[in-house]
C-alpha cells in the first residue's frame, strides 16, 4: 500500500517527461525502499551525487522516491539502481535501500495488461521483479545484481508488446 501511494503521489507531484534526452541527460524517478526517517534521504543522495554519469539526485522523503538525471552514456539506469542497493544504510545491521525504476505506462489498465507489461520485460535479461500498478497506469521494476540495461532498451521491449512507455 505504501509503494502505491507513493507512486500516485509521483504521478500527481511529479511532471511526466518522455525519454526525450534533454541536454544529453535521461530523467527518471526511482521509488526508494528502505527509507526510515528524514536524515536517510540525505545518505541516499549523498551516495548518488558520489556516482559518475549522475548530474542530479533529489531525494523526497514523502513519496520514497528519486527523481534523478544521469548521463546513459556514463551511467545505466541498472547501475543506479544497484548504486542505491549498496548505499550504506544509516541505520546499520542488515537494513538495505533499494532503488526501482518507475515508468508510466498507459496500457497498463488491468489484471491482463499488467501481466502483459510484466511478461514484456521479464524476457530482458537482468530484470529482477516488476511490480503493475493499473489503478495509475504504472510500474515499477528492480533489477538483478550486475545488469546492464538502458532506458531505451527496457522503453523498447514495452513498445514492442504494444504498450508504450516513458520515464518521469
Amino acid at each position: 500500500m505504501t509503494r502505491l501511494l507513493s507512486v500516485m503521489t509521483i504521478l500527481v507531484l511529479g511532471s511526466v517527461t518522455t525519454y526525450a534526452e534533454e541536454n544529453g541527460l535521461t530523467k527518471a524517478t526511482y521509488t526508494i525502499g528502505g527509507l526510515h526517517c528524514p536524515p536517510c534521504t540525505r545518505t541516499v543522495e549523498s551516495s548518488l551525487g558520489r556516482v559518475k554519469g549522475i548530474k542530479m539526485a533529489k531525494v523526497d522523503w514523502g513519496t520514497k522516491s528519486a527523481r534523478i538525471s544521469f548521463d546513459e552514456k556514463v551511467v545505466s539506469p541498472t547501475q543506479i539502481a544497484e548504486a542505491v542497493s549498496h548505499t550504506p544504510h544509516m541505520m546499520g545491521g542488515g537494513m538495505k535501500y533499494s532503488g526501482s525504476l518507475a515508468l508510466s505506462v498507459p496500457a497498463v489498465r488491468d489484471g491482463e495488461s499488467a501481466k502483459a507489461a510484466v511478461d514484456a520485460l521479464k524476457k530482458l535479461p537482468g530484470v529482477g521483479k516488476v511490480t503493475t500498478f493499473p489503478s495509475t497506469h504504472t510500474l515499477t521494476m528492480q533489477f538483478n545484481e550486475g545488469a546492464q540495461l538502458s532506458t531505451s532498451q527496457i522503453l523498447e521491449a514495452l513498445t514492442n508488446a504494444g504498450m508504450p512507455a516513458k520515464t518521469y
